[in-house]
């Protein structure tokens, strides 16, 4: 179980820097988003784990490419979501089934 409140002391620090989003990953147990108006934690998608390596690369790189496409808080952080579950997925590192088809999919 995480720490709610040491969470969200880490998240305020980060967003004290100057960044304008923070997501801090909870492993299973999803992910939490905070920018300087909202947070929100997001559980996992099911998914049937296969192999973890790469989850945690392809849930950042689909966060980064959610903000570039003007999403929400919680659309880039449902995103990064989408592309663990499906990396977690493959027995490969990098998903041969990564698309932003898919990603959009299970958005």
């Amino acid at each position: 179980i995480h720490d709610e409140k040491s969470l969200l002391v880490a998240c305020d620090a980060l967003l004290a820097t100057g960044m304008s989003r923070a997501f801090v990953s909870l492993g299973a147990d999803g992910l939490l988003c905070a920018d300087a108006t909202n947070t929100v934690r997001l559980s996992t998608a099911p998914s049937h784990v296969v192999n973890t390596t790469g989850a945690g690369d392809a849930m950042m790189a689909a966060i980064i490419w959610a903000h570039l496409q003007g999403m929400s808080l919680e659309e880039a952080g449902r995103a990064g979501l989408a592309a663990s579950s499906i990396a977690v997925e493959s027995e490969q590192t990098v998903s041969p089934f990564m698309s932003e088809h898919l990603l959009r999919e299970r958005l």
